[in-house]
């Protein structure tokens, strides 16, 4: 569960292109569980994500 707690910590600060970036990654890495736990994360990251932000990330694919 390593990788989920990464992905915990990711969410700690504010939430970049780069903390997108790097949350996509270390979901791609995951397997089972703990790739499921890491895509329930994405909501929070909906929510706590400026406009701008978002559409970047969509614009690169990540959402």
């Amino acid at each position: 569960m390593k990788l989920l707690e990464k992905a915990q910590a990711l969410l700690a600060g504010e939430i970049t292109l780069d903390t997108i970036r790097e949350l996509d990654k270390l979901q791609n890495q995951a397997g089972g569980q703990e790739h499921d736990y890491i895509a329930d994360l994405w909501e929070g990251v909906y929510a706590a994500t400026s406009e701008e932000v978002l559409r970047q990330a969509y614009g690169e694919g990540l959402l």
